[in-house]
């Protein structure tokens, strides 16, 4: 989070680099089993993407295919 807070100083919190650090938040909040914050930065993230790169790049097609592993996992585990 000390990461994140540093690229948002630093690039703002539309930059695709700073979505890409809240990303990674995403997957580790995912680990931690902590669903609905990983949720909302997954959300975060793929909205920057999808504006700022479109739906068909791979960082989006990517971080989507993640997404939707985590709510498979989310649902089996019940947030």
């Amino acid at each position: 989070m000390r990461s994140l807070k540093i690229n948002i100083d630093a690039r703002g919190k539309d930059h695709p680099e700073t979505a890409t650090v809240v990303s990674g938040c995403a997957i580790l909040r995912w680990k931690q089993a902590r669903f609905k914050e990983s949720s909302d930065l997954f959300l975060q993230a793929l909205s920057v993407y999808k504006n700022s790169f479109g739906e068909g790049h791979a960082r989006y097609v990517k971080l989507l295919g993640q997404y939707s592993d985590f709510q498979k996992e989310s649902d089996l585990i019940g947030k």
